[in-house]
């Protein structure tokens, strides 16, 4: 039935007159409304799992629409290296997404496709994430992990990828101790972040006085965080680096410092606390808490 049609069996059968103002406006809201949801309705898209891997050559995240076998190729000569040869997809037939985390500290995490929407002229798609439980041993091995699902093609490209809440939550990255000293020459409260093998001997050098102690540090996989506490007058004094957080696009280090009570019993002599621990790299701002 035309909506004219819908229109005047409505207002045939009304006691008020189609000219009246009230329920012209009640008929119309009544007839336009739902035409109006309708039209703006999301519509869910099916979808396939191709494959799921748990450690990508993608070490940072991505999230890709694959609409030919050129931009699969290159995808997949990234993620599974040039020896490994690329599987051949049917492009008029189906699309791909790509989804990598980007690299984790440890096994145990993973990351797909949750669902597919679209809403008008847009591909909503919402991405699932796993991480290790909290109380569970995982192996400290870094991985990079993701997964590639088909659809059919669809009359837009616009794309949009959201992640889920937890997304955003904190990583806590492991920490491996390389110095925790009272008695550090760096004698100025300083934190230092070394990046390079150069920097870490320097830092290494005033830390300690000598390089023949220095321990090894693999920096294409790490970097130093170091805290000082500077000259105290006597014992009693402590630092340490708690935690180093991966949050929000930031790492967050979590510095306690300890002082002596009043009353407590010390060692009467200078000190100067120091911790110095390596992390898994990242290339992100930095903020000493």
């Amino acid at each position: 039935m035309s909506i004219k049609r819908v229109f005047n069996h409505v207002i045939s059968s009304a006691s008020l007159d189609a000219s009246h103002p009230i329920k012209t406006s009640l008929i119309l809201a009544s007839l336009l409304l739902p035409l109006s949801v309708s039209a703006w309705a999301a519509e869910p898209v099916a979808f396939s799992e191709f494959v799921r891997f748990s450690n990508s050559g993608i070490r940072q995240p991505v999230q890709q629409l694959i609409q030919t076998q050129a931009d699969f190729d290159t995808f997949w000569t990234q993620h599974a290296g040039s020896l490994h040869s690329v599987p051949q997809i049917d492009f008029s037939r189906e699309w791909l997404i790509a989804v990598v985390l980007g690299e984790q500290p440890s096994v145990g995490y993973s990351a797909c496709v949750d669902s597919i929407q679209r809403d008008q002229a847009l591909l909503d798609v919402k991405l699932s994430v796993t991480t290790p439980p909290q109380d569970t041993f995982v192996a400290r091995v870094n991985s990079s992990p993701g997964c590639l699902v088909r659809l059919a093609p669809q009359t837009t490209t616009q794309i949009r990828f959201t992640y889920p809440e937890q997304q955003s939550q904190r990583t806590d990255l492991p920490m491996r101790t390389l110095s925790q000293s009272s008695n550090s020459l760096i004698l100025q409260p300083r934190y230092v972040v070394a990046q390079d093998i150069e920097s870490f001997r320097q830092l290494w050098l005033e830390h300690t006085g000598t390089a023949d102690t220095m321990p090894m540090v693999d920096f294409s996989k790490e970097m130093v965080i170091a805290a000082f506490m500077g000259e105290q007058a006597t014992g009693g004094y402590s630092l340490n680096i708690d935690e180093v957080v991966e949050e929000q696009q930031r790492l967050r280090i979590k510095v306690a410092k300890v002082a002596p009570q009043p009353d407590q019993m010390v060692i009467q002599m200078l000190t100067a606390p120091a911790h110095l621990v390596a992390v898994p790299r990242r290339d992100l701002p930095i903020d000493f808490q």
